[in-house]
């Protein structure tokens, strides 16, 4: 009965060696030991030697590594959850300044216009290609037809275009520290990102002395 313990631990090692020496992982080798009936614990080492029971490395019990799947599905789930919050947040501080752009493009006039912005937001033909690309994709509306600038003196339609854009200067163009600010905000959407971002994100003092009001009382934190 020993010898035909012994000659088993022989093919399983021979076996390993082999395993080893070709292109599979010894590692389901390494776990296959035998013991005689001496007590003698057997399996293969990297070097090819027999050891004994305690230089054995053991496995991973199945239940440590659910706990850490586990545990990196709540991690993904948390840092999914706090991403739809977060826009949900930049959501609805989008939709509070509405009124503000409202009365300061167009008094609350739907058919404003002065050759370069259109409707009640004062939507220029640049915001408009930026949306027609990507807007509705953004809405996800099931719209395929790009809006026109006749659209644009729809209320709905200026209103939806307006807040998209509010939206992706404070979710993706603004640093996070002015984010909230409203007069980095409202200086992006009148000055442009670009200019905001070229003045190193510094509103200018003299927008304070703004010639529109509503813009002039933004700037000077009176809204």
């Amino acid at each position: 009965m020993g010898s035909r313990r012994l000659r088993k631990a022989d093919r399983v090692k021979e076996k390993a060696i082999r395993v080893r020496k070709g292109t599979k992982r010894p590692d389901k080798i390494y776990g296959s030991c035998l013991t005689t009936v001496e007590g003698d614990f057997l399996c293969l080492k990297r070097d090819d030697s027999l050891c004994q029971k305690g230089d054995l490395r053991q496995p991973k019990p199945k239940a440590e590594g659910l706990k850490e799947m586990w545990a990196v599905l709540i991690i993904l789930l948390i840092l999914f959850v706090t991403s739809i919050c977060r826009a949900e947040t930049d959501r609805d501080f989008a939709r509070s300044l509405l009124p503000i752009i409202i009365q300061a493009e167009s008094s609350g006039d739907p058919y404003a216009s002065d050759g370069y912005s259109y409707g009640l937001c004062g939507i220029s033909p640049s915001v408009l290609k930026d949306y027609n690309d990507y807007g509705n994709r953004f809405f996800d509306r099931g719209i395929n037809r790009a809006y026109t600038l006749i659209d644009l003196y729809k209320p709905e339609v200026n209103k939806e275009i307006c807040q998209w854009y509010l939206e992706r200067i404070i979710s993706f163009w603004l640093p996070e520290k002015y984010n909230r600010s409203k007069p980095h905000i409202i200086a992006a959407y009148n000055w442009g990102i670009r200019n905001l971002k070229k003045n190193n994100w510094r509103v200018p003092k003299s927008f304070k002395n703004h010639p529109n009001l509503i813009y002039r009382k933004a700037f000077r934190g009176e809204l």
